[in-house]
């Protein structure tokens, strides 16, 4: 099951909905936080600090987790983080 981060801001309800249904949990009542769209927090972050955490997560992720994740890393969706990336 694959859901992306904008997915809740078109689909909020369906997505709420086929989670919980995924995980077998009952769905609660009551009212769920607003989901804020294109919230970052890239301020609280350095550039390496961001960095090394794109070279940590595709070293732990397989292609195809990768191919997903890939898109919250840099402009245009996808910054390359290549086979021989180093952190210091």
């Amino acid at each position: 099951m694959v859901f992306h981060y904008e997915d809740y801001s078109f689909r909020f309800e369906d997505v709420t909905n086929e989670l919980v249904s995924f995980l077998e949990l009952e769905p609660t009542k009551g009212m769920a936080p607003d989901f804020i769209l294109n919230k970052e927090y890239g301020d609280y972050y350095t550039e390496e600090q961001r960095r090394a955490v794109a070279v940590l997560v595709k070293e732990l992720s397989t292609k195809d987790t990768w191919k997903h994740l890939a898109r919250y890393f840099g402009e245009n969706g996808v910054e390359r983080v290549d086979e021989k990336s180093e952190v210091t």
